[in-house]
């Protein structure tokens, strides 16, 4: 059974709930509200471990996934993972979970095959008109979690396996030429977005990762030149360069409780605004952090060190992302053998 304990925060008053997930470790959920809320929410989370481990006679436990319904996994599974991920991949999951549930009616676990999926990835292209990126980001997102059925025994097979998804369109990579950058930063009329923006195209971090869901003055060391950035499934260091150094200093010494104070949604409307402003098209927030691995590029910084500092999974896919730039680096690489081999002079000699 889960203890609850109260708590004062910063935030105001609240009950602590301490419990044991069904693999075994701890865990704490947070609750803003009264008592009566936060047991609640403790005899729901029991219900739920209930539906996943029933005993039989002689008192051990088995599984019985016809007894699981999709719409209580769905649930079960955002409370289990929800404090090892970010704000945002949690409302990612979530609007992955009702997508799904708003295409058929709540089943067990056991009635999703492989044919249902198929059904359901048509359904969403030629019905919804959905986006083979965004077709990826939901299959994705339902085959963790039916991995995570099926670490429980709740399901035996995942029912995306074999599953053909429509083909992405490679895109080639968009990224601020320098004229572009200083056309950018001259058309912000605001201070914090302007420390902002700096800061995403001097450390190459994902959007979420220096707003105050995931960025906080614990991720800063001042003294050691560098930040923590947590995102995508992963978290890392980064080094501070002067100018990153000379913002978050500034802005620490100003008071402010977290390094940017930004909600994304205005973000990126200020985003947009100001690059309309700068007569820039076709960027994406995103884009500067493919910026910041241009840059290094363009600098001759190892493709090593570019993929360490934007803390990819392999250099494999650094080199996908900037192969046209790496193309080219490579042609002007050979051009240089150009000085050594002078045909025109060796063809006069010969004469």
């Amino acid at each position: 059974m889960a203890s609850i304990q109260k708590r004062v925060t910063r935030n105001g008053e609240a009950y602590v709930i301490v419990y044991y997930d069904l693999s075994g470790r701890r865990r704490s959920k947070t609750i803003y509200g009264t008592l009566e809320d936060a047991e609640a929410w403790s005899k729901s989370l029991e219900d739920r471990k209930y539906l996943r481990r029933i005993k039989n006679n002689d008192g051990n436990y088995i599984h019985r996934p016809e007894k699981v319904m999709l719409s209580i996994a769905f649930d079960e599974y955002l409370h289990s993972v929800s404090s090892n991920k970010a704000a945002t991949t949690i409302k990612i999951e979530k609007w992955v979970f009702r997508a799904f549930l708003a295409s058929r009616d709540d089943m067990p676990l056991s009635a999703i095959t492989l044919k249902l999926m198929e059904a359901y990835v048509a359904d969403r292209i030629n019905f919804y008109g959905i986006s083979p990126v965004s077709i990826g980001i939901e299959i994705r997102t339902l085959k963790a979690f039916f991995n995570h059925q099926i670490k429980y025994g709740l399901m035996e097979r995942n029912p995306t396996a074999g599953l053909k998804l429509p083909k992405v369109a490679k895109k080639k990579i968009r990224f601020l030429s320098q004229d572009e950058i200083e056309e950018f930063l001259g058309a912000i009329d605001n201070p914090d977005y302007h420390d902002l923006f700096v800061t995403y195209l001097n450390t190459g971090a994902r959007h979420n990762e220096l707003l105050k869901e995931s960025f906080t003055w614990k991720d800063v060391d001042l003294k050691g030149r560098r930040i923590h950035l947590t995102g995508k499934g992963s978290s890392g260091y980064v080094p501070m360069n002067d100018v990153v150094h000379e913002i978050l200093s500034r802005r620490k010494k100003s008071g402010f409780k977290v390094p940017f104070p930004m909600d994304y949604n205005y973000l990126y409307k200020k985003f947009k605004q100001y690059m309309e402003k700068a007569g820039i098209e076709n960027v994406t927030l995103h884009d500067l952090r493919k910026t910041f691995g241009s840059l290094l590029i363009a600098q001759k910084v190892d493709i090593y060190r570019v993929s360490k500092l934007l803390r990819h999974s392999s250099v494999t896919v650094t080199e996908s992302h900037y192969v046209d730039i790496l193309d080219s680096d490579l042609e002007d690489t050979v051009k240089k053998l150009d000085t050594l081999f002078d045909f025109k002079e060796t063809a006069n000699k010969s004469d």
